[in-house]
């Protein structure tokens, strides 16, 4: 009687951690922004393109509306989203937009216009396409407004995690200036 009690609960333990080891295995992570606004859906099938441009709005707004006492933390939240090899590209980055923004007191807002997002299923990659209206402040005095275009590139990880491996101004134009020579960009990093 006590072998066929010992042998049972062997049973039991080697089922429990196999049935744990495959679960772990088959779990995906899914990192949500903060907001929910929409309904999207989560699956086997692929990334639900509400949820890209939620993540789109959550991404830009933490790289892009900021205030000089705020933008480490707001660096710091969008450096948690970033995938190992573009971490020291983006906190060279951080650092000196931090100093600059810190040594003139400016501030920065963003409003979204147009969010598309495209993944590709087969190279678990894609882009968030953002398109918006960028204020720029000194103390609290407007210094120029710009139509802005950034791309933001990710890659979905083996568990699930929606990783950023970067991003970039694809356009911006000045709309208003109260700074002398001001420029139009295309491309730039």
């Amino acid at each position: 009687m006590k072998f066929v009690i010992l042998t049972l609960a062997l049973v039991v333990i080697a089922q429990s951690y196999y049935i744990a080891k495959v679960t772990i295995k088959n779990t995906h992570v899914i990192i949500i922004p903060p907001v929910v606004k929409k309904k999207f859906e989560v699956g086997a099938s692929g990334l639900d393109p509400v949820y890209l441009r939620m993540m789109g709005e959550y991404a830009s707004s933490l790289v892009l509306t900021w205030t000089y006492q705020t933008i480490k933390e707001r660096y710091a939240l969008f450096s948690a989203l970033l995938a190992p090899e573009a971490l020291s590209k983006f906190q060279k980055f951080a650092e000196e937009q931090s100093q600059r923004a810190i040594n003139y007191k400016m501030s920065q807002e963003f409003f979204v216009k147009s969010i598309n997002a495209g993944y590709v299923p087969s190279s678990d990659s894609g882009k968030i396409e953002v398109e918006g209206t960028l204020r720029e402040y000194t103390g609290d005095r407007i210094f120029r407004i710009r139509e802005v275009s950034y791309t933001f590139l990710f890659r979905v990880e083996p568990n699930g995690k929606l990783l950023s491996t970067g991003f970039t101004e694809e356009k911006s134009k000045t709309v208003f200036s109260s700074i002398e020579s001001s420029e139009d960009t295309a491309g730039r990093k």
